[in-house]
């Protein structure tokens, strides 16, 4: 065989797992069942919801990207299902509830196939559901409408605030916005909703910086039990400390650990804040210091040293990607070349 052709045989049978697997996952008995409960105003006819994603995953798989390419192939054969124009309708009247609980039920589905954790996490987080949270966007999105031609410049699609499980590194709910423009932290009250309904346990979750305002602490913890770190951003909020002690991080490094108050008046939250002093001399020198607010008081329950273990697992999503609706995979501006695909999707780790 020649190189090709080996290379070939080496990844025939990690392809042909990738569709079993996604034959397992799209099950036709779940789909039925989240078509029902989210389909809304939409209907069924000569193409069914099953069939509707097994074309957009053909239409990756096998065409780049493009569905058109797949419907001239099917009407080669004579085999097409609807005309192509009457599959892109569908397309654009598709809820974006039905893409947020397709993603949240095909995930649970997924997980259960996982041979077992990806991360393992320190031992104090074992009674939580552990969640990073972080907004996605759509980025480089291909002009094809006419009023975005001739323009320089990159053009955005939608926004998403989505939650990844640390320990598996699945995406398991997404909020959403198709202002592209739109603040991720706005989105947090249609996630956490989401989050409840999927997790009974207690949810531990992980955000950076923009969502550290008092409001928003209030909104991560307001089922008993939800716990957050978050990172501050904001230095102008008043933090009156009751205590405090001083320890250090594996590498040596300062870390001051206060509980206290932050903000004021009604608007005044006891928390704790960990600080990890990085600009002293030798490594990290210069870095911007680490100030971490949690909810998680404790300091023999959860050490701060693992408070910082665990924000660094924040990192994770930064490679989760959009999953656009047009595709029904990650998307790929090389690849995803639909405009009909634009502002529509939700995400996938």
């Amino acid at each position: 065989m020649n190189r090709f052709e080996w290379e070939l045989m080496r990844r025939s049978p990690l392809a042909a797992c990738v569709l079993e697997i996604c034959d397992h996952i799209f099950d036709d008995d779940l789909l039925n069942s989240i078509w029902a409960e989210h389909r809304g105003r939409c209907y069924e006819d000569v193409l069914e919801f099953g069939d509707f994603l097994r074309l957009m995953r053909d239409a990756l798989v096998r065409n780049d990207g493009s569905a058109h390419k797949l419907f001239l192939e099917l009407e080669r054969r004579g085999a097409e299902p609807v005309n192509e124009s009457n599959f892109y309708r569908k397309l654009s009247r598709t809820p974006v509830g039905l893409s947020r609980a397709l993603l949240s039920q095909c995930t649970r589905r997924l997980s259960a196939l996982m041979p077992g954790p990806a991360v393992t996490l320190p031992a104090c987080f074992d009674a939580f559901e552990v969640l990073v949270g972080d907004g996605k966007k759509i980025k480089k999105v291909a002009k094809r409408l006419a009023p975005t031609r001739g323009f320089t410049g990159q053009l955005l699609g939608a926004k998403a605030l989505v939650a990844v499980d640390v320990r598996s590194g699945l995406a398991v709910a997404m909020s959403d916005s198709l202002d592209g423009m739109a603040n991720d932290v706005p989105l947090v009250p249609l996630l956490m909703p989401q989050l409840h309904e999927l997790f009974a346990r207690p949810i531990l979750s992980v955000w950076d910086r923009q969502f550290d305002d008092v409001r928003t602490l209030r909104r991560l913890s307001e089922r008993e039990g939800d716990a957050f770190v978050v990172r501050m951003k904001r230095t102008q909020i008043s933090f009156v400390a009751e205590s405090s002690i001083e320890t250090a991080d594996a590498q040596g490094r300062r870390v001051l650990d206060e509980v206290g108050v932050l903000g004021q008046g009604k608007q005044a939250l006891r928390v704790r804040r960990v600080t990890l002093f990085r600009g002293g001399e030798g490594e990290g020198e210069g870095e911007e210091d680490v100030v971490l607010l949690s909810n998680l008081l404790d300091r023999a329950a959860y050490a701060a040293a693992d408070l910082l273990v665990l924000y660094r697992h924040r990192w994770g999503i930064e490679i989760c990607h959009p999953y656009c609706l047009h595709c029904h995979s990650l998307y790929d501006p090389a690849v995803c070349r639909s405009s009909r695909g634009l502002g529509r999707f939700s995400s996938a780790a």
